[in-house]
């Protein structure tokens, strides 16, 4: 296969290694993130990279695509140095990355979005005529059928997810860094995406492949690095290690014991179910997305949410924070009626939302640590017009250690952390507000193992502490792993409200509820037996 954006005809390298980031050091400050880390990608190979949230994947692959400054190493790039002051550099020597959260303008076509800011110019003008045939061989090259002129916009994710791979790979030439690139796929566009990369790197680019999903390793990797706190403590080929190793590799240890036993999970659900409710919903409407759902939330129980995207989950969320109008017969917190008409009475009356966009809508990437875990208690911690900064310090001090937030800086800004330890600064803001009812939209997702772990065993404890919580999640074994009751939402109304210990459906059926526009089945009946109830 000839390489999308690269003469067939270019000199071989100089050495085996397409990469090579050598005692690469970073601090920020006193905070030191990376220490001495080596990363060698051979030309040809699959190199995957793994590591728990706050490992320094990110800093290392932002320092390897020249969007952050080292502090200490080389950078090597097919055996020659490179210093690259941003990224224009490193394209410009050959190394493109798809990044986890998505660049594509979606009001822009597929073609103006792969040429975006790197067009192809004749006479000083634009030739539209050359990018759509570049465009149309790239995705060619890809396997893939998507029109050059097509609003991004209009295109489904997994084709959202092929531009954003056609723009990195069409500068590619030594390297392509894909990050968690299968976190939003379907199985089957995850299996024709491994197709695509093996193709990639059999053409000679090495490719470096970050991802949580710890199956894919075996799969596609031909050698594995894994980083934990700044250093690499596993550098192996594939064949050479196992899923234990790597495991331990990244946790070291801290997912053991972190599982119920079902036996343990079954009592705990059975004495939940004699608790009073938290939150007693009756007849809430929203427009034309949810109507006249009903449920409750007792005390220590986790009440997950199963639906399709458009089903009303998020939806259902936002109504119980106030964020979006509704309607209801009533809305009822520890037994007292409330009005939920904003955020600011949801967090009044005990209600605080975790939202599914943590970047956007629940954080302030740009405010230090500190400042965005005490921004939803700035009234407890004013004296008379001001705020009390000893009393916010020790506040984030304390909610740092607490989650084990790293680094654990509290004048970091947000946007320098991981996405696990953003989630867990987004968990310490909502338990400062001392909420009765905690809502969590998708809060694992783009969470390594480790995190995923600590974040179920704080959701659990705040539970157990005779309170409620609401768990939305697309990922089923997730929800059946979690939940003590499984509120099951299609076409914006309640298909079932089902007991998870012991469990009352299959995965198959509630799977089959979750479809819109269809009629449950029977239950105890096996798949292909669509029978109405």
């Amino acid at each position: 296969m000839g390489r999308a954006g690269v003469s067939s005809s270019r000199s071989l390298p100089s050495s085996p290694f397409a990469l090579e980031l050598l005692s690469i050091g970073k601090s920020y400050g006193a905070t030191e993130v990376l220490r001495g880390i080596d990363l060698r990608v051979r030309s040809g190979s699959v190199h995957v990279l793994l590591g728990a949230n706050g490992a320094g994947k990110s800093t290392l692959l932002k320092i390897a695509v020249g969007a952050t400054a080292t502090s200490a190493g080389r950078i090597l790039v097919n055996g020659m140095e490179r210093h690259f002051a941003n990224p224009f550099e490193a394209r410009r020597a050959g190394i493109g990355m798809v990044f986890q959260e998505r660049s594509l303008v979606p009001e822009l076509s597929a073609v103006d979005n792969i040429f975006l800011n790197s067009e192809i110019r004749h006479t000083g003008l634009i030739d539209a005529r050359a990018e759509a045939l570049e465009s149309r061989r790239i995705f060619e090259q890809l396997g893939v059928q998507i029109s050059p002129n097509v609003l991004v916009g209009h295109l489904g994710i997994a084709d959202q997810q092929m531009v954003e791979i056609a723009k990195a790979l069409r500068l590619a030439s030594a390297v392509l860094i894909l990050d968690e690139p299968t976190a939003a796929l379907t199985e089957r566009e995850v299996q024709r995406l491994f197709t695509i990369v093996r193709q990639i790197a059999s053409s000679g680019v090495g490719v470096v492949y970050v991802t949580h999903r710890l199956a894919e390793v075996f799969e596609l990797a031909d050698e594995v690095t894994v980083l934990r706190d700044g250093h690499v403590v596993l550098a192996a080929p594939a064949a050479g290690t196992n899923l234990g190793e790597i495991v331990e590799a990244i946790a070291g240890g801290a997912v053991q014991g972190s599982q119920e036993s079902d036996t343990e999970h079954l009592g705990r659900s059975e004495q939940a179910q004699v608790q009073p409710p938290v939150l007693d919903v009756h007849g809430l409407q929203v427009g034309t997305k949810l109507q006249h759902v009903s449920f409750n939330v007792r005390q220590a129980e986790i009440l997950g949410v199963a639906g399709l995207a458009g089903s009303g989950r998020s939806t259902l969320l936002k109504a119980l924070f106030g964020a979006v109008p509704h309607r209801a017969a009533y809305i009822r917190v520890s037994g007292r009626r409330v009005n939920l008409n904003s955020p600011a009475q949801a967090i009044k009356v005990g209600i605080y939302l975790i939202p599914e966009d943590r970047k956007t809508e629940g954080l302030v990437l740009s405010h230090s640590v500190e400042a965005n875990l005490v921004a939803s208690i700035l009234g407890r911690l004013r004296v008379g017009p001001l705020i009390n900064t000893g009393r916010s310090a020790r506040v984030a001090r304390e909610t740092i250690e607490k989650f084990g937030i790293r680094p654990n800086d509290p004048r970091l800004p947000v946007e320098y952390l991981s996405g696990g330890n953003q989630q867990k600064v987004l968990l310490g803001k909502a338990f400062n507000t001392r909420c009765q009812v905690l809502l969590l939209d998708e809060p694992t997702f783009g969470v390594d193992v480790r995190s995923r772990a600590e974040i179920r065993t704080r959701v659990r404890a705040f539970a157990t502490a005779g309170k409620g919580v609401v768990w939305v999640t697309s990922d089923l074994r997730e929800l059946r792993e979690v939940a003590d009751r499984i509120l099951i939402l299609a076409d914006g109304t309640v298909r079932d409200l089902l007991s998870n210990w012991p469990q009352q459906r299959t995965e198959f059926e509630i799977t089959h509820l979750m479809q819109p526009g269809i009629q449950p089945v029977r239950r105890g009946t096996q798949p292909g037996a669509m029978i109405e109830e």
